[in-house]
């Protein structure tokens, strides 16, 4: 027999104690580790305890980059217009460029100050 995963037996625990109830019904299902969280989000978007916005925005993004899926496909899942997909994943490139220039900028100003330290010998050779 295949071991349960942890992340089952937590959500079994958990839903057993919202429904104020000592036993509850569970399915277990054979499925392919790398679907696991799909089949939990698409579970979750249409029944039982809703997914937050925050939640469904971390999830359309990361299954965006990290499954390679399209705006349709991750909309499917999630439950939400691809309208809404489209927004979240504009709005978290937007977020992320304004992240990676602070950087940058934040690079470049110690470059600058180690530059200026050496040239008033203050600072020896290294970078």
């Amino acid at each position: 027999m295949k071991p349960l995963l942890a992340s089952s037996i937590l959500s079994a625990n958990f839903a057993h104690r919202l429904e104020e109830r000592d036993e509850i019904e569970i399915e277990v299902i054979d499925i392919p580790e790398s679907e696991i969280l799909i089949k939990a989000i698409r579970r979750n978007s249409r029944h039982g305890k809703q997914l937050s916005w925050v939640e469904k925005r971390h999830y359309a993004v990361l299954l965006y980059r990290e499954r390679d899926m399209d705006v349709t496909q991750i909309a499917e899942v999630l439950s939400v217009s691809e309208q809404w997909i489209r927004e979240s994943l504009q709005e978290t490139r937007q977020q992320e460029k304004k992240q990676a220039i602070k950087e940058v900028r934040e690079i470049r100003s110690t470059q600058i100050v180690r530059r200026d330290l050496r040239e008033r010998g203050l600072l020896g050779g290294e970078s």
